[in-house]
Parts: structure tokens; sequence; C-alpha cells
């Protein structure tokens, strides 16, 4: 037993610091990002990696509001045939159980994910640890992106005409944060709490 709480004692440890740390990032990423747009500058090598000011395709976010989750079906439904919403595939795990023991051989079958066991492990932070984040939220002086960072970006914006969509990727390509947007606003709940970046 021992070592169990020693371990669960490391992991809840941990989960809070990336928390901490993740509100960390944020900030530094804005201060960052004022400070190379007032100086023109587009990258800088780090000692750990490389650091570039990149610029998203569009101002809008693909992830919608929670409040979205909340609306019926119904309404859920006439805003799809707007034609501005995408879905996604999920496969419902019950039914595709009980769908191979009639059926053991589907097409859909080398789509499959199969979980290797059966459990997880999920942290729950104690109410000390988070008051003590809402605390470093509260007190922690936010920075914001200032008005004349805003007016350089809106020229960038204006700018971006001479990189076309391949050349956008092919910069890209080897860069994982490409493919996930790590802006906490942006993700949903799923990638969250796989970044350990759940609702405080």
């Amino acid at each position: 037993m021992t070592k169990i709480k020693y371990l669960a004692d490391k992991i809840t440890n941990l989960n809070l610091e990336i928390k901490s740390k993740s509100m960390d990032l944020l900030n530094l990423k804005n201060e960052l990002l004022n400070e190379m747009a007032l100086s023109g500058v587009r990258k800088i090598q780090g000692e750990a990696g490389l650091v570039k000011l990149s610029e998203y395709k569009n101002r809008y976010s693909a992830y919608l509001k929670k409040e979205f989750n909340s609306l019926k079906n119904s309404e859920k439904k006439e805003l799809y045939k707007t034609g501005v919403l995408k879905i996604y595939f999920r496969l419902n795990t019950e039914k595709y159980e009980n769908f191979v023991k009639n059926k053991p051989n589907t097409p859909l079958d080398k789509f499959i994910k199969k979980r290797e066991n059966f459990y997880s492990i999920s942290v729950h932070l104690s109410k000390e640890s988070l008051e003590k984040l809402k605390i470093k939220k509260d007190e922690g002086e936010l920075i914001e992106i200032s008005p004349e960072v805003e007016e350089i970006l809106n020229k960038m914006e204006e700018e971006r005409h001479y990189l076309t969509d391949d050349d956008e990727m092919n910069e890209n390509d080897y860069d994982l944060s490409y493919f996930v947007d790590d802006d906490p606003t942006d993700l949903d709940s799923r990638e969250r709490r796989e970044l350990g970046l759940e609702e405080i």
C-alpha cells in the first residue's frame, strides 16, 4: 500500500504542477507574442526549440462554446442545415460490442481502435489544491495583447496572401503543435482532460 500511496501523491502533485505551469505558459506566450510582434520578429531559437509567431487561417475557432451542447437535437439539426458545421464520427461502443457478437466480421473492423485494458487513471484534485489554483489565477497579472500589437497582427493578416496553403503546411508538417490548438479556450472537454487542463 505504501507504493500505491507514493505513486498517488506523485501523480496528484504532478497534475497540480502541470495546471499551475499551464497558467504560467499562457501568460508567457502572450508576453512573448507582444514582444515579437512589436519587434517584428517572426521566429526565434530557444534553448529547447524553435518559437514562431504563427497565424491562424481565420479568426474563428473550430470548437463551439459549451452552451451549444445544451441545445435540443432539433435545434442542432437546424443549425447543421446552414452548412457551416462538421459532423465527427465516433464509435457507439455498446452497440458495436453487441453488433460484433452477431456479426464477427464487418467492414468497419479495420478502423476500430481496441483498448489495451479496461482501466484508466483519473485525477480529482482536492479542494485545497483547486483553491491554490484559483488564488493563483485571481492574483496573477494577466498579460493581454496590446492595441499596438493588435494593429501589427492585423497588418500581418492583410499581407499574408504571399503564403499559400501548401507553403503553410510544408512549414508546419514536422511540428506536432500545428495539429493541436493548445489554447485552452479552443479545446473541447476531452482534449482538456487529456492535456490536464480541465476547467478549474
